[in-house]
């Protein structure tokens, strides 16, 4: 591996907190914030200046309850026996306040497929608790396409198939540990995921068909059952993405008893770009990842246009992370690649959403999925606005670089240094100024003199303002301003 990485250990040193700076709900609605923070158990936590109507319960450890709508700051402290750290962050309440930052969770498909069942989701929210990713963040647990069954129950709406014998209480198995349940459904009288199952239109003929978009619509019903369910999340996934068919699902969401994320996948027209960025928590246009290296860069690239219409709350999505254990396998991108993956999600404040067996869980999964330094990029929304990007590319690709760059809440500049190409590439950075240099993913300061380092594999200059990397193929680098 040619990017250093550094170890991550969840359960033991002082504690971490990997809040954001903003967490969201919307007024009179119930919230479940699990607060994200490691080192050694037990962990004693605090609150001050939580809103009439929430309250902390340090058992899960969660912020939970319903408050009228206002800005409230936050005060959390934890304290165990290496030590004692407090963090502030404001909790934002307002209409459709729900996830103002990117949301972080698993997803299932490439994990299981459509053939993922009740036990694997019980399974996996056991196992995100017990690794420690549910508290670096991680708490959206979202069922892809294979639940589906067929209409009834009391709203004539969607019924889960054998597989899910009980949505309700998989929903409060998840709600006890202070984690998210998500559900997937599609405008189509037919979903994807390779069986008959049924969207959230229908056709008087009930005949289900991909592609088609039924005259009855169902969407009321199936939120009325997905709250009866106690559902967080939907990804809704079809195509073209158009307005027409995301705004009788937005209305009945925002019209519900409960928050729900609402993700826009996989063809959102970038004509209603407007559209998606005030009315989706995020919304996708590229080609479904895969462990391929060949098409991991175009989802890259596909954000380039959307850039400029991410907004605090509103993301680009990057689809679900082809990292780890991958279906029946490891993934086939390589150690480092897979860091490039997930550095493309952090630093362009996508969704990260984890898709992989965690029965399967390596050091190396933990050391990327849980950087508290590379998550905070993600979770810092000062900067979406102003995400820039400048490349160097050949014919042939055997040259091909780009330098993202974003300044960060606390007045400094991250940049992420990519060669995508097929061979060693230099990349040189002008940081505006003398600074101090912090490797995000060594967790390494650099000092402010000259340097020559060829085991971080950079010349950096403190003085003239200057860093330079030389880059093997497929790899990333990311650093950050410190002034």
């Amino acid at each position: 591996m040619y990017t250093q990485l550094a170890a991550i250990d969840l359960f033991s040193g002082k504690p971490e907190f990997y809040t954001p700076a903003v967490i969201g709900c919307s007024p009179g609605k119930p919230f479940c914030f699990r607060v994200p923070v490691t080192g050694t158990r037990p962990i004693r936590l605090t609150a001050e200046g939580l809103p009439d109507g929430m309250h902390l319960d340090a058992a899960i450890p969660a912020v939970v309850g319903c408050a009228k709508a206002g800005i409230y700051e936050i005060r959390l402290s934890a304290e165990n026996t290496d030590g004692k750290t407090e963090t502030q962050l404001s909790l934002n309440v307002r209409e459709n306040g729900v996830c103002p930052t990117p949301l972080l969770g698993w997803t299932s498909w490439n994990a299981f497929r459509n053939l993922v069942s009740d036990a694997d989701i019980r399974n996996t929210a056991a196992l995100l608790v017990k690794s420690g990713l549910a508290d670096c963040g991680y708490r959206y647990v979202n069922i892809d396409s294979g639940w589906q069954g067929e209409y009834g129950g009391p709203h004539n709406a969607l019924m889960p198939n054998e597989k899910f014998p009980d949505m309700r209480a998989l929903a409060d198995t998840l709600h006890a540990e202070g984690l998210c349940l998500g559900i997937y459904s599609s405008p189509m009288t037919k979903a994807w995921g390779g069986g008959e199952y049924p969207g959230c239109t229908r056709n008087r003929d009930r005949v289900l068909r991909l592609g088609v978009f039924g005259e009855e619509r169902c969407e009321a019903e199936n939120v009325k059952q997905w709250c009866d369910w106690q559902i967080d999340y939907l990804k809704y996934d079809w195509t073209p993405c158009n307005r027409e068919n995301a705004e009788p699902m937005k209305q009945a969401l925002a019209s519900a008893a409960r928050d729900f994320a609402f993700c826009v996948t996989v063809d959102a027209r970038y004509h209603q770009a407007e559209y998606w960025r005030e009315n989706v928590n995020s919304f996708r246009n590229n080609p479904d990842s895969a462990d391929d290296w060949s098409v991991f860069c175009p989802i890259l690239c596909s954000a380039d246009r959307w850039l400029c219409h991410i907004r605090p709350g509103h993301f680009f999505d990057l689809d679900m992370l082809e990292t780890a254990y991958y279906i029946d396998h490891r993934s086939h991108l390589t150690e480092d690649e897979q860091i490039a993956a997930f550095t493309a999600r952090a630093f362009l404040s996508s969704p990260i959403q984890m898709s992989f067996d965690l029965n399967h869980l390596e050091p190396f999964d933990i050391n990327v999925m849980a950087n508290p330094e590379i998550l905070a990029l993600n979770q810092d929304v000062t900067g979406v606005t102003d995400i820039t990007m400048q490349e160097t590319k050949t014919d042939s690709l055997s040259i091909w670089t780009r330098v993202y760059s974003r300044p960060t809440a606390d007045g400094n500049t991250a940049f992420a240094l990519f060669n995508l190409g097929e061979q060693e590439a230099e990349i040189k950075v002008s940081l505006g100024a003398p600074c101090r240099i912090r490797d995000l993913w060594a967790r390494k300061t650099l000092d402010q003199v000259i340097l020559e380092n060829e085991e971080m594999g950079c010349c950096y200059d403190g003085f003239d303002g200057t860093f330079t990397a030389k880059l093997m193929p497929h790899t990333v680098r990311v650093i950050k301003t410190i002034r």
